[in-house]
């Protein structure tokens, strides 16, 4: 009589064949052929609205602080739109203009922007804001249709609702379309720390509402800015060596790689909506061997809809040796206890029931699990012999998911784990895709060889339901 657990994989394994052989695949089409330059999707809200359009960087190999420019283009005929331009590139220090995503329901793209040249300020990781353009090519020549999403202030004393460094991978989303998540990092405690000789240039995550503006005064380095919305970290991370002294606990040094938990929020068990992100939480744990070494698990945090009231960690806009604090009623905890740690994007349903994740199975290799935002046990889906390669993205329906496997891009049943490939394999691994808003295509990264190197351009196939 068979294991219970291996039935469960001997199901799922004959499944993926039996999915994964019958019917033809969905012919791929690459959409951009640049020779000289990356067309990079970056695991972004890259399709426009109406779902004609996909929006990427033209970063070139290397740092984003050489990426100068945001570019869209249409999925069906090829053609390319110029929509911003960075001014005054000066290579090696920026601007540096990067990772776009439409915001939702709106012509209009949010994107990574460093300081202006002018200024003499390079791009950093702690220096660079949410920018906000039209998606028509208006914004290409003239910076006075750009709208900074988020505050940003250096001088103290600061000011609650601006941060004081850089955000990025702006993911808008929440109800209304008024909310935008990012990582973060904080100039201020990075250059304390280096003061005392500590590592304290922690990731975090922050958010801004749109909608609530927060003037900044000027200051002569040109570092602060006035935003259109009002923004807050909604994290609390430890610097590392503090977690060494004691290490297993629940408490982060770096949180990354997140994302909303469904569109409006999942819904408690009382009935009502909590807004709320989920995302990796790196830890630090004691190893067999009695070392200290990393742990990364997902978590979830608890927002409030009221995001301008302090909470009891300490000042929102922070102070000259600590972080900006999480506003009152903000609610972080774990919710995955794994023994081989969780990696990738995070993904959720719209409906906020599921979210996803890889992990690694009983056998080793790097499997698709779901997860209640209310926790329990996470659910393996997946059972690709190879492993799956690539963070999901959710169809409209929430019942499938796309992701990568050998090579090749799968559309996957959540409930059954039943996969069908809709590419052949190639050279080439499929990489940061998203799915159209109406769930019938699915845009995705491939590296393709040039004369002069080797770039990533945009690929759509049909998503075809197992």
């Amino acid at each position: 009589m068979l294991k219970r657990s291996f039935a469960r994989k001997w199901v799922s394994a004959t499944l993926f064949i039996l999915a994964t052989t019958a019917g033809s695949m969905a012919a791929e089409r690459q959409i951009t052929n640049d020779s000289t330059q990356n067309c990079a999707l970056d695991q972004n809200h890259n399709f426009s609205p109406d779902g004609k359009w996909l929006v990427y960087d033209l970063r070139p190999n290397g740092g984003l602080q050489n990426c100068r420019s945001i570019e869209k283009v249409n999925v069906e005929t090829g053609e390319r739109v110029r929509v911003y331009d960075g001014p005054d590139f000066v290579e090696n220090m920026g601007p540096g203009i990067a990772a776009p995503s439409y915001l939702p329901g709106r012509n209009e793209v949010i994107f990574i922007h460093g300081p202006f040249t002018t200024t003499g300020l390079a791009y950093d990781m702690a220096r660079r804001t949410g920018a906000i353009v039209p998606d028509d090519g208006s914004a290409v020549n003239d910076t006075s249709r750009i709208t900074w999403a988020d505050a940003r202030d250096v001088t103290p004393p600061f000011t609650p609702g601006a941060l004081r460094g850089g955000t990025h991978r702006h993911d808008p989303g929440g109800p209304g379309g008024v909310w935008i998540g990012y990582t973060y990092n904080d100039q201020i405690m990075k250059r304390y720390g280096q003061q005392i000789g500590r590592d304290l240039d922690l990731r975090v995550l922050g958010l801004t509402k749109l909608g609530i503006p927060v003037s900044v005064d000027a200051d002569p380095a040109h570092e602060n800015r006035s935003g259109a919305g009002f923004s807050v970290v909604i994290t609390e991370v430890f610097p590392k060596d503090e977690l060494d002294r004691e290490p297993g606990t629940d408490r982060i040094y770096r949180a990354t790689d997140d994302q909303w938990v469904g569109t409006r929020g999942y819904r408690k068990p009382d009935g009502s909506w909590q807004l709320a992100r989920a995302f990796i939480g790196h830890m630090r744990v004691r190893a067999d061997d009695g070392s200290v070494r990393d742990h990364r698990e997902v978590f979830i945090v608890d927002i409030p809809e009221d995001i301008t009231r302090p909470g009891p960690a300490g000042p929102l806009e922070g102070t000259g040796t600590t972080f900006p604090a999480p506003p009152a009623r903000t609610s972080q905890r774990r919710l995955t206890h794994t023994e081989s740690g969780c990696f990738g994007l995070v993904r959720s349903t719209s409906d906020g029931e599921m979210i996803a994740f890889l992990s690694r199975a009983a056998d080793g290799t790097p499997q698709v699990f779901v997860i209640s935002p209310l926790g329990g046990e996470p659910r393996q889906v997946t059972s690709f012999p190879g492993g799956a390669s690539q963070p999901v993205r959710w169809l409209p329906d929430d019942l499938h998911f796309v992701t990568v496997s050998e090579g090749r891009v799968f559309v996957v049943d959540a409930a059954s784990g039943c996969a069908r490939a809709i590419t052949e394999p190639s050279r080439g691994r499929p990489d940061a895709l998203v799915v159209s808003p109406d769930g019938t295509l699915v845009a995705f990264n491939r590296e393709v060889v040039y004369p002069g190197g080797k770039f990533a351009q945009v690929f759509v196939a049909d998503i075809v339901l197992p």
